[in-house]
């Protein structure tokens, strides 16, 4: 991975071992209630790195450690609970909690809860996070409202934002989708809309410093997304961008308030390796106005991940 910065180049080259496991309680395919599954994830990384200023970096640590169980209380209710562990990042802490009510067999949906809004999709097969992630990504105590029909999907949700000093939900968002098959392409393409961006995990902490007393300003932000397969082919294109400018005293750039944005484009190719499942890809991802949130202008980068066992991928990027 190949990451240029505002003033400079840094190059990582991370190697991640990742291990995943599902264990499931119930009675398939009769599937009495109440049914419990359990889910979870071990990601350890090796790096080494090249920074603009200062010295070569390398170190081992664990990137992810998440575990998660789901339990299906009957037809209609569905519950999930989920930890998360991020070395140097995040503390041990409950990540995401909800419930879920759903007419059986799809149709419409209603979900409360700790949950990531589905502000941007991220999709990925690199083993970095994609920068629209880093700009966007919110997790909340929200509640949001769901249809699914065929190939379209659509949803709607609400929550009490951190950035202003009122007791009141008026923090809100939108999601729509349809994902289908063109000749030999399957196709996924969403749109989004977030009435305050500075509520997503990567802006929250800077406005809010910045606004300490006073309520921030509500910038609202859109993004668009195209996931197309060809075969064993992979496409990815992303973008995600506020809609106006941020206070300077909040989020600067140029001497003015910054307008934040992210894009990611990427291709991969799924094989066999030595008789192994594996998958190659190739990315390039940039972002604008983006300095004061120690975003990378241009990152080109690129992964190589195989199953050496079951469930357990090693990945070079």
């Amino acid at each position: 991975m190949t990451q240029i910065m505002r003033g400079g180049r840094f190059a990582a080259f991370p190697l991640a071992l990742a291990s995943q496991a599902a264990i499931a309680q119930g009675h398939e395919p009769t599937l009495d209630y109440p049914s419990i599954s359990f889910g979870g994830v071990v990601e350890v990384e090796a790096f080494q790195s090249n920074p603009y200023a200062g010295g070569d970096e390398s170190d081992v640590v664990l990137a992810t450690g998440a575990l998660g169980v789901t339990a299906a209380i009957n037809e209609w209710i569905r519950a999930e609970v989920s930890t998360l562990y991020e070395e140097n990042e995040t503390p041990l802490e409950i990540d995401t909690a909800s419930v879920m009510l759903a007419k059986p067999h799809g149709g419409w949906s209603m979900r409360a809860g700790q949950f990531y809004v589905p502000f941007g999709v991220y999709e990925t097969a690199m083993v970095s996070d994609p920068l629209t992630l880093e700009l966007g990504e919110a997790r909340e105590t929200a509640i949001a409202v769901g249809i699914d029909q065929g190939g379209l999907h659509a949803e709607v949700y609400a929550f009490n934002g951190d950035l202003d000093n009122e007791d009141s939900i008026g923090t809100f968002g939108a999601t729509a989708g349809y994902s289908g098959r063109i000749g030999v392409a399957d196709f996924a393409l969403t749109a989004g809309y977030l009435n305050s961006l500075g509520e997503s995990d990567g802006l929250e902490e800077t406005v809010h410093v910045a606004n300490t007393g006073t309520d921030a300003s509500e910038v609202d932000a859109w993004t668009a997304s195209l996931v197309i397969g060809i075969g064993e082919m992979r496409l990815v294109g992303e973008y995600l961008t506020a809609s106006g400018a941020f206070e300077e005293g909040e989020i600067a750039y140029a001497g003015a308030g910054a307008r934040p944005g992210a894009w990611n484009v990427e291709a991969s190719y799924a094989f066999d390796l030595m008789g192994r499942p594996a998958r190659a890809g190739i990315g390039y991802q940039g972002s604008q106005e983006a300095v004061a949130l120690d975003l990378p202008a241009r990152r080109a980068i690129a992964s190589l991940s195989t199953e050496i066992f079951p469930r357990t991928a090693l990945s070079l990027e």
